[in-house]
């Protein structure tokens, strides 16, 4: 059983990106770089312990709404495809709750998910879609 929700323990979150390997993309910081943005740094837990943290910036739009930019996607097990799931569920339940009309992730997630196809349906390279 996996909860979600915004982690309020910044250093827990840092704690976790460092440990798993993340992009300095995914690190608290990564939102004073981008100007304009307001960051959301959402985890997720399993039985109390850490297994997954995402940092969303934001941006308002006029007239659109809310633009969601998840860099290098999120920090986790993608092997866990259940935790995946769950988590993609609750991000499109929290972008509805805040007037986001779209989510842009690069990176992590996307080439994860084409390493799942099987070989002869990837028609595309994949170290250009990490660029």
């Amino acid at each position: 059983m996996y909860t979600f929700g915004l982690e309020e323990d910044r250093q827990a979150f840092i704690s976790f990106v460092e440990s798993s390997n993340g992009s300095f993309m995914q690190w608290p910081m990564w939102a004073s770089v981008k100007s304009n943005w307001t960051p959301l740094l959402y985890s997720g837990r399993r039985d109390g312990a850490l297994v997954l943290t995402c940092l969303v910036l934001t941006r308002k739009i006029p007239v659109s709404g809310t633009l969601w930019y998840i860099p290098n996607g999120f920090v986790c097990d993608y092997t866990d495809e259940h935790l995946v799931e769950q988590f993609c569920v609750f991000l499109k339940g929290e972008m509805k709750a805040r007037g986001a009309f779209a989510c842009v992730m690069p990176g992590k997630l996307f080439s994860e998910v084409v390493r799942r196809l099987p070989d002869d349906d990837v028609e595309i390279n994949l170290e250009e879609a990490n660029e």
